[in-house]
C-alpha cells in the first residue's frame, strides 16, 4: 500500500442558475508535497459547470499515481463531486 502525502488547494468559481451553469475562474493555489512525494499537474480543465484537476504523484521516479478530482454544478446550484 502507498502512502501519499499532498496538500491541493484548488479554487472553483462556478455560476449556476436555473438555466445556465458555468465555470467563471478556477486556480490552484497551494500544493505540498511530502515524505519525498512530487507533484505534477497534468491538466485543469473546464467545460459548462464542470471542472477537472488531473495530476501526477512521483517518488524517486519509480513509485507513481495519478489522480483526477471532478466538481460540477447542476442548474439548481447543486455540487456534485466525480
Amino acid at each position: 500500500m502507498k502512502r501519499v502525502f499532498l496538500l491541493l488547494i484548488c479554487t472553483a468559481l462556478l455560476f449556476c442558475s436555473t438555466t445556465t451553469v458555468s465555470v467563471i475562474s478556477k486556480s490552484v493555489t497551494q500544493t505540498d508535497t511530502y515524505e519525498g512525494w512530487n507533484y505534477v499537474e497534468t491538466s485543469f480543465t473546464s467545460s459548462g459547470g464542470t471542472v477537472a484537476l488531473a495530476g501526477k504523484l512521483t517518488k524517486l521516479l519509480i513509485m507513481r499515481t495519478s489522480f483526477t478530482i471532478g466538481l460540477e454544478c447542476d442548474a439548481n446550484g447543486n455540487i456534485i463531486t466525480t
